[in-house]
């Protein structure tokens, strides 16, 4: 009788082991799939945010940076700002 109960608490045991590895299992795939998401998202806003090589756009946030931000920097998307008048 005494190896009826060892048996039953063994296989007991098995299965509920193998019932945690599964959602363990599941929790790790919908986590990777909640990171590989997000960071897909995250690089679409970042191309669709950063100013086009060689445009207004990109010519007055580098003038901005460099030369102690004379005039404010051109927002991602605008085709023009016109450039303040400078007192001589």
């Amino acid at each position: 009788m005494h190896d009826d109960l060892e048996t039953k608490v063994r296989q007991r045991a098995y299965e509920m082991r193998e019932n945690e590895s599964r959602t363990a299992s599941e929790r790790h795939w919908l986590e990777a799939e909640r990171e590989v998401t997000e960071e897909a998202e995250n690089a679409a806003v970042s191309r669709w945010a950063a100013p086009v090589s060689g445009t207004y756009v990109e010519e007055s946030n580098e003038a901005a940076r460099t030369a102690g931000k004379p005039y404010e920097a051109a927002a991602p998307g605008v085709a023009h700002r016109p450039r303040p008048v400078r007192a001589g």
